[in-house]
């Protein structure tokens, strides 16, 4: 009677087990492995809050030969302009990335399928002193690596199998997959399998409010770090592993609309912001390999655009549209009839850049003085000050 009792309570542990690893697989809230056709569900969880664990697992599938790296900012630039039947390319971004993760996951692509060229677009806030320790340990192991030692192959074998257990058999895959199959679980965010993402979605908050929201963001994250030094030492890696493994690299400076160049000028960080752009520009052209550099900031059609503008190049000053994306793309494989200008960066031309994008601050400061006293209300400012008014052009 005990052994038969035994039995039973093993077999149905089992059978238990065996369903709800079978539900998670087939659901795959976390998208980590191939779709069974006619039964996965289309649907994730937001994947925003998973992309870490989503999207090295992607990266393995996929196996690109043309990558594309960044933060958010980058979501939208669809590789199927690099892309072709014998090159296959996906965006790897992720929200807030930064200069370690992009050399990891460049490294990773490449010891899977060795890469052809990768665009990487960069911000300010990547280059901030301490914001690559920001990485968690655990995520690194998640990684491959090119000729990796004994206990890099262990520490990646035993992240698999915790990012597996993860997906197939926690309290919060089991409850994941089941929202997804009762409706409740969809993304407000649409995801593509090239790796892009909606930053939109469905959200249908009014421009002055995402803009109101990013403005306080990037005001607070530029208080919290204006006394931080701006360090190229995981750039030079990133670009030592791609000059020793002969993969190109075409760097895009990631531009802000106006009135958020004013929220770093009116928080002190906007001349420091200029020579972090100047900088990267001279550090990457003392290489001897050639890397090209790109910078959108003085287009003056995307930089002054209202915040109320009825076909947006900008969501919220920081986030371009997908047909923003689009157009920068196709500017960069080759001509077009785009205005958004893209001008290739070097120590010849960089200084006069810069200078045009200021100029191009305080034009929309003059000429939109109404958006100057919102952003001033958003921060919770005083009145303007003479400094915040630049004399007439």
């Amino acid at each position: 009677m005990p052994h038969s009792y035994l039995v039973k309570m093993l077999t149905t542990l089992l059978l238990t087990s065996a369903c709800i690893v079978l539900l998670c697989f087939t659901v795959d809230p976390y998208k980590l492995f191939a779709p069974i056709p006619g039964l996965s569900p289309k649907t994730s969880v937001d994947l925003f809050y998973y992309l870490r664990l989503h999207k090295p697992y992607a990266v393995e599938d996929i196996e690109p030969s043309i990558l594309i790296l960044g933060s958010s900012r980058s979501a939208g630039l669809s590789p199927l302009t690099f892309g072709g039947t014998e090159n296959i390319a996906y965006n790897a971004a992720m929200p807030g990335a930064t200069m370690r993760e992009i050399r990891q996951m460049l490294e990773h692509a490449h010891a899977i399928n060795p890469l052809r060229s990768v665009l990487i677009g960069v911000d300010f806030s990547m280059f901030r002193e301490g914001t690559s320790d920001s990485l968690a340990a655990d995520e690194a192991h998640r990684y491959r690596r090119v000729d990796p030692t004994l206990r890099q192959r262990w520490q990646h074998t035993s992240q698999q199998v915790s990012d597996y257990w993860r997906s197939l058999f926690s309290a919060d895959a089991i409850m994941d997959s089941l929202r997804i199959l009762v409706g409740s679980g969809r993304s407000q965010r649409a995801y593509y399998d090239d790796g892009t993402w909606d930053m939109d979605g469905t959200l249908t908050l009014p421009p002055h409010r995402r803009y109101a929201t990013q403005s306080r963001l990037s005001y607070s994250w530029e208080i919290a770090n204006k006394e931080n030094s701006v360090i190229f030492d995981e750039l030079l890696d990133v670009l030592d592993f791609a000059d020793a493994h002969k993969i190109r690299v075409t760097v895009i400076i990631s531009p802000l609309q106006a009135l958020l160049m004013q929220t770093l000028h009116l928080a002190d960080t906007w001349e420091q912001y200029l020579d972090w752009q100047q900088e990267l520009v001279e550090t990457i052209g003392a290489r001897k390999t050639v890397t090209e550099v790109y910078g959108l900031e003085n287009s003056s059609e995307l930089v002054l655009e209202r915040i109320d503008a009825p076909r947006a190049l900008f969501r919220d000053g920081v986030h371009y549209t997908q047909r923003t994306s689009a157009e920068i793309l196709s500017c960069l494989a080759g001509p077009c009839d785009s205005s958004i200008q893209l001008t290739r960066l070097d120590k010849n031309n960089v200084a006069a850049y810069l200078d045009q994008v200021d100029l191009l601050r305080k034009q929309y400061v003059q000429q939109n003085p109404e958006d100057i006293r919102a952003v001033r209300k958003w921060l919770n400012l005083s009145s303007a000050s003479k400094t915040d008014m630049p004399p007439p052009l």
